[in-house]
């Protein structure tokens, strides 16, 4: 087995991974709440608590209600979908400024030694 020990490279490689992927994880949880929430508040009127939570873990079942209810919900859906967009932009929007805040010129540097320059 070929190992080697661990340098400041490789260490820093594998905390940008896994900020990386933690980014990623909270992106997701925070669209997915939006859209449930949006959804959840804007059947309120015209389905009972019991019926959403229905439709939210079974869409199958959407095809048990009134045509009305069906498309209703669609354009709920939609309009949450969009929302999810929104909030996906305000996300890249927001690490283009933290980007454009750390940038330096000339770029940051890893030294053979493990030394930030």
């Amino acid at each position: 087995m070929n190992t080697t020990p661990l340098t400041r490279a490789d260490l820093a490689i594998g905390a940008g991974v896994q900020a990386r992927m933690l980014g990623g994880s909270v992106g997701i949880a925070v669209v997915n709440s939006v859209w449930v929430n949006y959804v959840r508040r804007h059947l309120e009127s015209m389905l009972a608590q019991a019926d959403i939570d229905t439709l939210l873990t079974d869409i199958e079942s959407l095809s048990g209600f009134p045509a009305a209810v069906q498309e209703a919900f669609r354009a709920v859906c939609s309009d949450a979908y969009n929302l999810q967009m929104l909030v996906t932009l305000a996300f890249a929007a927001a690490q283009v400024i933290v980007v454009a805040a750390l940038w330096r010129r000339p770029a940051y540097r890893l030294s053979k030694e493990g030394a930030l320059s």
